[in-house]
């Protein structure tokens, strides 16, 4: 009781001395998740990404100032004042490999990208370089400030971002379902209600494609939100993902629309009685493919090959390229130049296919012909290292995470037949997800206890206890560290 009442006496002393270092950079990364989260839903991540990059670069050059001993930066007074002042949990309980892990990933792959601009001609040679830098920023930032997160508040800072998310997602696929019903209403006035027509429906500021990937992550991490509230909030999620439903359709996305199915599938595998999430959307969308010709071809389509030949001669494309060149590739972002050429000779034509030629439509794909060897198993590192983390939260049901693995998986699931998350709007969502994963999910985390939504993590318990300067009486019976197999008791 001496030491909580000497803690509570110096703890105004402590926030004072660790709010003038770094409250700006910090003040500007809350800003840049809150407007990335907003934003990134309705197709564009870039400029939360903007604000995130200018939030490290005010802090790294706050650190070279102090480190080159500027006056006034960093007094005696101020050290001690941080020596003092205890670590954030994750920087003590956290082990260190997965994030050093994801780095060398990053680092790998700006590697690969750097190494295949030496076999990249003269006048093309700005590609490789260009997009190398760009890799480098967008994974490097969103894996370095997903870190910073999770010593920040997080707690108290994630549900705010999620209901962020959530709203988004909601103005996202508000305006996808109304300019479908713009687009449709002069149709409707001469024809049945059903006989709707195909008109694919772009996102606010992103493709049909690329908004079926976003919407299927709204969908994981948002619902899993809306399932953790409490009382008769949780019903919300019916709602919100029939909407987010309604917009994947109008997208007529047709890898979205199974990344979709994915992540409400696995929201309702972790439930007691999660099967009537599945239900209804499967029930929605089965009513919608039986009743409505353009989305029953637009589904058939998904299992006829005849129909998704132009996909099939773009995969033997990249694979030819990788065989021809596997350990540099053919240059980061020289897919398009190099696969017309390589078309050609195998007898196909790109010109007369309905889709572009711009990628492999497959993101391992893409980095094995661009990158070689070294591309392909940093991708393969940056992509499945988050799953596992994600796969962990998902297992233990952590509050406010457990969604990412939904969202990771499904997400991915779609890049399987297209890569959207390679571009800034798309994938700085995607991949700051991705860090988060990594940075929370391999954390010693025990299992579900009590029920579903019930789960409290106990070093998670521990650390705000211990940030609050003492465990509070009310929070000792939660602050058991999860019970091993009982021993045998024996008797007499």
């Amino acid at each position: 009781q001496a030491s909580r009442r000497q803690a509570q006496e110096e703890q105004p002393e402590r926030k004072a001395g660790a709010g003038r270092e770094g409250s700006i950079p910090a003040g500007w990364a809350q800003a840049g998740w809150w407007v990335l989260f907003l934003s990134w839903p309705l197709g564009s991540a870039l400029p939360g990404m903007l604000l995130i990059l200018a939030a490290k670069a005010a802090q790294g050059w706050r650190r070279v100032w102090a480190w080159w001993g500027a006056p006034g930066a960093r007094g005696p007074a101020q050290e001690r004042r941080e020596q003092q002042e205890p670590a954030a949990w994750p920087a003590r309980l956290a082990p260190a490999w997965p994030a050093r892990l994801a780095y060398v990933a990053v680092a790998g792959l700006v590697a690969a990208g750097l190494l295949s601009a030496v076999v990249v001609p003269r006048k093309d040679l700005a590609t490789p370089l260009v997009w190398s830098a760009y890799a480098a920023l967008m994974l490097g930032v969103t894996y370095v400030a997903a870190r910073d997160l999770a010593r920040l508040e997080w707690q108290r800072l994630l549900p705010r971002l999620w209901w962020a998310l959530i709203g988004g997602g909601t103005v996202a696929s508000l305006y996808m379902v109304g300019a479908y019903a713009r687009a449709v209403y002069p149709h409707l006035l001469s024809s049945p209600l059903l006989s709707l027509p195909l008109l694919r429906i772009d996102g606010p500021f992103a493709g049909c494609n690329a908004m079926g990937t976003i919407l299927a992550g709204v969908a994981g991490v948002g619902g899993a939100h809306l399932l953790d509230q409490p009382g008769r909030r949780r019903w919300l999620v019916a709602p919100f993902l029939l909407l987010v439903l309604g917009a994947e359709i109008v997208s007529f996305s047709r890898g979205g629309w199974i990344a979709f199915f994915l992540a409400v599938a696995l929201l309702g595998m972790r439930q007691r009685r999660g099967g009537w999430i599945l239900a209804a959307a499967a029930g929605a969308f089965a009513l919608l493919v039986l009743s409505v010709p353009a989305v029953e071809a637009r589904f058939l389509r998904i299992f006829n090959l005849a129909d998704n030949q132009d996909r099939l001669d773009i995969w033997t494309t990249a694979w030819a390229m990788f065989a021809q060149r596997p350990l540099t590739g053919w240059g980061l972002g020289m897919f398009s130049v190099v696969s017309h050429r390589l078309a050609l000779q195998m007898g196909l034509d790109p010109a007369r296919t309905k889709i572009l030629w711009s990628y492999a439509h497959n993101i391992y794909l893409n980095a094995a012909a661009e990158t070689g060897v070294l591309g392909l198993a940093s991708i393969l590192l940056l992509t499945l290292l988050p799953l596992w983390g994600a796969w962990r939260l998902y297992r233990a049901r952590a509050p406010h995470l457990w969604g990412l693995f939904p969202a990771l998986a499904g997400m991915l699931v779609h890049q399987q037949v297209d890569i959207p998350v390679l571009g800034a709007g798309v994938g700085g969502g995607f991949w700051a997800l991705a860090g988060m994963a990594v940075a929370f999910g391999l954390l010693a985390w025990p299992r579900t206890q009590g029920g579903a939504g019930k789960a409290i993590p106990w070093a998670a318990t521990l650390a705000a206890s211990v940030a609050r300067n003492g465990i509070l009486p009310e929070e000792r019976s939660r602050l058991r560290p999860p019970s091993g197999p009982e021993k045998p008791r024996w008797r007499r």
